[in-house]
C-alpha cells in the first residue's frame, strides 16, 4: 500500500505545527501596505517612451527588490524576474552558491540570468540570516527599450552555521549591482493592479568591493574584533575609521591587506549601527553602516544536554515528575533536568514526530516510517502500537494524485485531550480524538482496541464544515473550544459550530471559495508548497507532475495565513505561528475573535480588523525568522518561538513595547530549532538538529590575562589586543590594556574547552600563539593566565628550489625544505616557545616536552617532508630519541599525537634534529620535540 507523506513530516519540511493560505505572488499590497511602503508607486499603464514612467518604474523595481530582502522572502523577488524557466536550476551552482557568493555570503563578480540570480538568492536565504539590506541608485540608463540601473548594495548578515573555511561571524558586504530590465507584460492580480511595470532579465554583480566582519559572538559593553577588507582593489583604501556612536576607532592595516582593530560596543539590545568610513588619498570617502546584534549580560545561556549531540530532535514534552522526554529520528530520550544529561529510554528505530502525555500520565509517541506509522505507547518494557496508519479503521486518508486512489495520510502531531486520550492531527486527512483500551495482553497480541471520536473532516459536514483536512496546528482551549489551524485559515469550533477567523478579508480565501475537488488538490500540493518555503524556493516553481500550483489556483499563498503552530495563553488569547508570515495573536474584541498583533522579522504591528489597518508598535529587536515551527508560553505570558534560524523570546512590556531576544548559532545552537518547551520549573528547552538545549541564567565564566615575557630579561608585561578564542565555538574575547580578558555567559561543558590565544593583532605585536585546555562544568568563575613571546623576524627562502636555511636570531636552528612550489610563502619565521607555558604530553605516553617552536605564517601548507633543528634549553643525553609532534586537539584534549617524525640529539647534546615522516598537516601551529622521560634520567 502507498502511504501519503504528510507535508508536516520533518524529514522533508523540518518543523513542528502549521497552516497555509494563498499569497498574491508578490502581493506587495500585504495587509495595510500602501504605495510608498513595500509597493512603490504603480504606473497605470506601461509607456517605455516616457522617461518619467521609466524612472518611476525603475524605482519601483528597486523598492520591491529591497523589500524582498527585508522580508527574507524569495516569493517577493520571483515576480520581479523574467525567467525562461519556472523550476529552480539545480545545475546553476553547488549548494554553497559557489561562483555567485563567497562561502561567507558576500557576492563575487558574476553575470547572471534572472533565473540564476533567483537561485543564488535562494542559497543566500537558506544559509544566512539577513540582518539589513539597503540599496542606493548610482546611475540609470533609460535611453533604450531595456533600461539598466546601477545600484550600490549593502547588506549585513549572520551565519547560521560554522565551517572550517568560514567561522561564525556577522558580516556586511558592499557591492555594485547592475540590473537590466524589460517592460513587463500586463499581469493582473485579484486586486486588478499591475504588480510592476518592469522585470529583471539580467544581473551583473561587482563585488564585494568592501567586506566587514565581526567574528564570533559579540558581547555588549565589551571589546569586539572588527575587520574591514577592500576586495577589488579599485578604491585603493588608505585608512578605515569605525564610529561606534561614542568614539572613533582607527583600524590598523595589516600585511595581508586587511584593516583590523577592536571596538568597545555599547551595552544595549538594539545598538546603533557602526559607521564605517573608508578613505583614500585626496580625502575621498565611502561611508556605510555595519548592522550587528550583541549578546547582553543578562541574556540566557544555551547549554547542550550531554549525550544528545548526535541526535536530530523533533519534539519535547515534560512529564508530571519534571522529567523531559525528547524524540529524535531513532529513539526517545529521558532527560533529568538536574543532571543535564540524557539517556536513551526507548530505542524505536522510527522517527518520532511528536510526543504527548495524556491524563493517565502515559507517554504517546507519534512515529513515522514507510511501514509503521502511527502512535506507540511504552508500557513497562513493552512498546505498544495503538494507532496504526495502515489499519482499516484509521480515519485519515487522501486521494493519491497519480492513481486517484485513497491512501493513508500519517498523522504527525498529538496533544493530550481533556479527560482522557489524545488529539491526533497533522495529517492531510483531518483531526480525531483517540482513546484506547491498552493492556499488556492486547499489546502483545498487537490488537489494541482504538476509538476515534469525534472525527473532524471537511467531507463529513455540508455547510458547517472544517475548512481543510490539512490541520498542522490544533489547540483545545480552556473553555472547551477547539482551534483548527488549517491549510485554508484559522477556524474555531464550539458547541457544534465552526467560526472562521480571517486575518484579512481581502487576501484570505473565504469558506466555500474552493470546490471539493480543488480542496483535495490543494491538500496534495501543501506538502510541496511548504517544502518550497522552507527551502527558500518560489511557490511559483511548485509542481505535481505537469500541474503548476499557480496555474491550478490562479494565485499564490498568503504566508501570513499559513499557520503551522499555535498555543493559548492564560488570557485565552491564541498565538499562531505561520510559515513565512511570522506570529499572529488572536483575541476576543467585543465578542468577536480578531487578529490584534503581528510580529515579523521586519517589524511588529498592531492590527485593527474592523478598520482593516495595521499600526507599527515600538519594539526592541526583530523576530529571528518568519518561519515558525513551534510556540510555547511562559507562566508570565512571555512567548517563545522555534524557527529555522533560531529561537525568539518575546516580551510585551506594560507600555506596549515588544522586546524580542534571539538565540541563534552565535549562542552555540545547531540550527534549525524544531521545538520549544517551557517546563513547570520555567526553564526553556529547545530541540534542534544538533541536540537538546536548555536555556538558563546559569553560566560559567572564564577570566584571565595574556602576558608577554621578554626572552632576555625575563620580565612580564601585559599584551593588549590579543584574541582569546574557545575553539569550535562562537565564544571569544579581546584583552584590554592590562592584558585582561573576560568570557562571560559560557555554556557548561562536559568536555574541556580548547583555548586558543592569537596575538597577531595585539598592540606592539605580533606575539606567538598559545593554547590551553580548561573544564567549565560548574557555574563559577575560572581564572587562567597565558604567556606569549614576541615573534622572531622572518627569513627569505626560495620555495621553488628549497634548501637549507638558518634563523640568525636563534643560534643552532636550521630547516631543510624540499621544493614546495609557487604557492608556498617566500618568507618564513621561527620562534622558540617557553615549554613550561605549553600543554604537556599525556602522562600515560611517558613523553615529556623538551623544546617547542612556532612556524609562521600560519597555516603553512607543506608538500614535502621537512628536517628541523632546534637548540635544546638544557643539554640532553646524545643517545636520546626525539619525537616530533603537532599540538592538536585529540579526543577532547590537547596533545602532540600522533608522532609526525623523529630524530637524534647532537653529540654535544645542545641541539635536536627531527625529520618528518611526510608533509606536515596544514594545521600545525606549534611543533613539539618530545623525549621519553626514562631516557633523560641520570644513569
Amino acid at each position: 500500500m502507498v502511504q501519503h507523506v504528510a507535508p508536516w513530516q520533518r524529514h522533508d519540511v523540518q518543523v513542528k505545527a502549521s497552516r497555509f493560505v494563498l499569497s498574491l505572488i508578490l502581493v506587495v499590497a500585504l495587509m495595510g501596505c500602501t504605495p510608498g511602503s513595500d509597493t512603490g508607486t504603480r504606473p497605470s499603464a506601461p509607456d517605455p517612451n516616457d522617461p518619467q514612467f521609466v524612472s518611476q518604474g525603475i524605482q519601483e523595481v528597486v523598492d520591491l527588490y529591497q523589500a524582498a530582502f527585508r522580508h527574507g522572502d524569495i516569493d517577493r523577488l520571483q515576480p520581479l524576474l523574467r525567467t525562461a524557466d519556472t523550476a529552480p536550476a539545480a545545475t546553476v551552482m553547488r549548494q554553497d552558491g559557489h561562483g555567485v557568493f563567497q562561502p561567507n555570503g558576500c557576492p563575487v563578480l558574476s553575470a547572471l540570468t534572472a533565473g540564476q540570480f533567483r537561485d543564488a538568492i535562494t542559497v543566500l536565504l537558506q544559509r544566512f540570516r539577513i540582518l539589513s539590506h539597503t540599496t542606493e541608485i548610482l546611475d540609470m540608463d533609460t535611453s533604450s527599450s531595456e533600461p539598466t540601473v546601477l545600484l550600490q548594495e549593502v547588506f549585513s548578515l549572520e551565519d547560521t552555521m560554522s565551517t572550517n573555511s568560514t567561522p561564525l561571524a556577522q558580516r556586511t558586504c558592499v557591492s555594485n549591482l547592475t540590473l537590466r530590465l524589460t517592460v513587463a507584460p500586463e499581469r493582473q492580480e485579484l486586486s486588478g493592479v499591475i504588480v510592476t511595470a518592469f522585470l529583471i532579465t539580467e544581473v551583473m554583480r561587482e563585488g564585494p568591493i568592501f567586506q566587514v566582519e565581526m567574528p564570533g559572538r559579540v558581547q555588549a559593553d565589551a571589546l569586539a574584533r572588527i575587520e574591514v577588507r577592500e576586495v577589488t582593489d579599485t578604491f585603493l583604501t588608505q585608512q578605515v575609521m569605525v564610529n561606534t556612536g561614542v568614539q572613533d576607532v582607527l583600524l590598523q592595516a595589516r600585511e595581508d591587506g586587511v584593516f583590523r582593530g577592536a571596538v568597545l560596543l555599547p551595552g544595549q539590545l538594539s545598538p546603533p549601527p557602526l559607521q564605517v568610513v573608508i578613505g583614500r588619498a585626496h580625502g575621498e570617502e565611502i561611508v556605510f553602516q555595519h548592522i550587528y546584534q550583541p549578546r547582553l549580560l543578562d541574556d540566557l545561556v544555551a547549554h547542550r544536554i550531554r549525550n544528545t549531540e548526535e541526535g536530530r530532535f523533533l519534539s519535547l514534552i515534560e512529564a508530571r515528575d519534571g522529567i523531559i522526554w525528547a524524540g529524535d529520528r531513532q529513539a526517545i530520550y529521558e532527560i533529568d533536568p538536574g543532571a543535564m544529561a540524557a539517556m536513551i529510554a526507548h530505542q524505536l528505530n522510527l522517527r518520532i514526530e511528536d510526543l504527548a502525555i495524556d491524563a493517565q500520565a502515559r507517554l504517546h509517541a507519534v512515529v513515522f516510517s514507510p511501514q509503521r506509522s502511527g502512535v506507540i505507547v511504552p508500557l513497562g518494557e513493552l512498546l505498544c502500537q495503538t494507532v496504526n496508519a495502515f489499519d482499516p479503521s484509521y480515519p485519515f486518508t487522501i486521494r493519491e494524485p497519480d492513481s486517484g486512489q485513497r491512501v493513508p495520510s500519517a498523522s504527525t502531531r498529538a496533544i493530550a485531550a481533556s479527560g482522557s486520550g489524545i488529539w491526533l492531527f497533522g495529517s492531510d486527512g483531518g483531526v480525531a480524538r483517540v482513546s484506547d483500551a491498552l493492556q499488556v495482553e492486547n499489546c502483545i497480541n498487537g490488537a489494541v482496541p482504538i476509538d476515534y471520536d469525534p472525527i473532524f473532516r471537511r467531507q463529513d459536514q455540508s455547510t458547517n464544515q472544517l475548512l481543510s483536512n490539512t490541520v498542522p496546528a490544533f489547540v483545545e482551549s480552556q473553555d472547551g473550544a477547539l482551534w483548527f489551524g488549517t491549510a485554508l485559515g484559522l477556524t474555531r469550533w464550539q458547541r457544534g459550530q465552526f467560526t472562521p477567523v480571517p486575518f484579512d478579508p481581502v487576501l484570505s480565501l473565504a469558506p466555500g471559495q474552493l470546490s471539493q475537488e480543488q480542496l483535495s488538490t490543494l491538500e496534495n500540493f501543501i506538502g510541496r508548497v511548504s517544502a518550497a518555503i522552507f527551502a527558500s524556493q518560489p511557490i511559483e516553481t511548485v509542481m505535481i507532475g505537469d500541474l503548476s500550483f499557480l496555474d491550478f489556483f490562479g494565485r499564490g499563498l498568503v504566508k501570513e495565513d499559513f499557520i503551522f503552530s499555535a498555543v493559548e495563553d492564560r488570557h485565552n488569547r491564541l498565538w499562531a505561528g505561520t510559515v513565512g508570515g511570522g506570529i499572529r495573536r488572536i483575541e476576543t474584541i467585543e465578542g468577536t475573535f480578531r487578529d490584534t498583533l503581528q510580529i515579523t522579522r521586519e517589524a511588529v504591528f498592531s492590527m485593527d480588523a474592523a478598520m482593516q489597518t495595521r499600526t507599527p508598535v515600538h519594539s526592541l529587536g526583530q523576530l529571528v525568522s518568519n518561519i515558525i515551527f513551534a510556540l510555547a508560553i511562559e507562566p508570565d505570558g512571555d512567548v517563545w518561538a522555534a524557527t529555522d534560524k533560531g529561537a525568539s523570546h518575546i516580551q510585551e512590556q506594560a507600555d506596549g513595547t515588544v522586546v524580542i531576544t534571539n538565540y541563534t548559532a552565535r549562542d552555540g545552537l545547531v540550527l534549525p530549532v524544531r521545538d520549544v518547551l517551557v517546563s513547570e520549573a520555567e526553564r526553556v528547552w529547545l530541540a534542534t538538529d544538533g541536540g537538546v538545549y536548555q536555556l538558563t541564567s546559569e553560566a560559567a565564566q572564564l577570566q584571565g590575562a595574556v602576558m608577554h615575557v621578554d626572552q632576555q630579561s625575563g620580565l612580564e608585561s601585559p599584551v593588549e589586543g590579543a584574541d582569546v578564542i574557545l575553539q569550535n565555538t562562537p565564544f571569544r574575547a579581546i584583552t584590554d590594556a592590562r592584558g585582561v580578558f573576560s568570557l562571560p555567559q559560557l555554556p557548561l561543558g562536559t568536555t574541556p574547552y580548547t583555548i586558543h590565544v592569537r596575538s597577531d593583532d595585539a598592540i606592539d605585536g605580533p606575539f606567538t600563539q598559545m593554547f590551553g585546555a580548561i573544564e567549565l562544568n560548574t557555574p563559577a568563575q575560572v581564572t587562567r593566565q597565558f604567556t606569549v613571546v614576541r615573534r622572531e623576524p622572518r627569513i627569505v627562502i626560495d620555495p621553488m628550489q628549497g634548501g637549507t636555511y638558518t634563523f640568525p636570531t636563534i643560534p643552532g636552528s636550521e630547516i631543510v625544505l624540499g621544493p614546495e612550489g609557487p604557492a608556498f610563502p617566500s618568507e618564513i619565521g621561527l620562534t622558540l616557545l617557553p615549554v613550561d607555558s605549553l600543554p604537556q604530553p599525556d602522562a600515560a605516553s611517558g613523553l615529556i616536552l623538551v623544546v617547542a617552536a612556532e612556524l609562521q605564517p600560519d597555516p603553512l601548507v607543506f608538500t614535502q617532508p621537512i628536517t628541523l633543528t632546534l637548540p635544546n634549553p638544557t643539554p640532553l643525553p646524545p643517545d636520546t630519541v626525539i619525537i616530533l609532534g603537532c599540538l592538536e586537539t585529540v579526543n577532547g584534549r590537547l596533545d602532540y599525537e600522533p608522532p609526525r617524525g623523529f630524530g637524534p640529539v647532537s653529540q654535544d647534546g645542545l641541539t635536536s634534529t627531527v625529520t618528518s615522516f611526510e608533509a606536515l598537516p596544514e594545521h600545525c601551529p606549534i611543533l613539539g620535540f618530545q623525549a621519553f622521560a626514562s631516557s633523560l634520567s641520570p644513569r
